[in-house]
């Protein structure tokens, strides 16, 4: 699935609802910019993701917050094997969620737990 990248990679063990692979995210996305990804932040025609919240701890609570400044407010280009892969990944994940019916949380999560809450950030494996 393309070339391994630097960085965290967003596969938790056990989270069916992130993609398969080995192919990592581009250098400088942060782990809580990852998992606050949401669906209408990527443009899948014009390959960018735009970086509008994020998703970190308070105590033991996983919460969702806007970036914590200005320039943590961003647009970034995403690599083609990249956008195929969340092509992909998009698809299982709304055969999950029409699977789960009423049990799926919608939060518009590209990276979301079984159930599409968000993923608490102590379990993304970093490489």
């Amino acid at each position: 699935m393309g070339t391994r990248r630097a960085g965290f990679s967003p596969w938790p063990s056990r989270a069916p609802t992130v993609p398969s692979g080995s192919w990592r995210w581009p250098p400088g996305l942060r782990r809580g910019e990852l998992l606050g990804l949401r669906w209408r932040d990527v443009d899948l025609d014009r390959r960018t993701l735009s970086i509008r919240q994020t998703v970190g701890l308070v105590g033991t609570t996983v919460v969702a917050g806007q970036p914590k400044t200005r320039s943590g407010r961003r647009t970034i280009p995403v690599p083609a094997d990249v956008i195929e892969t969340l092509r992909e990944h998009r698809r299982r994940q709304n055969e999950r969620r029409l699977a789960l019916g009423s049990i799926w949380q919608d939060h518009d999560l590209v990276f979301a737990a079984t159930n599409g809450n968000p993923i608490n950030p102590n379990n993304l494996r970093r490489n």
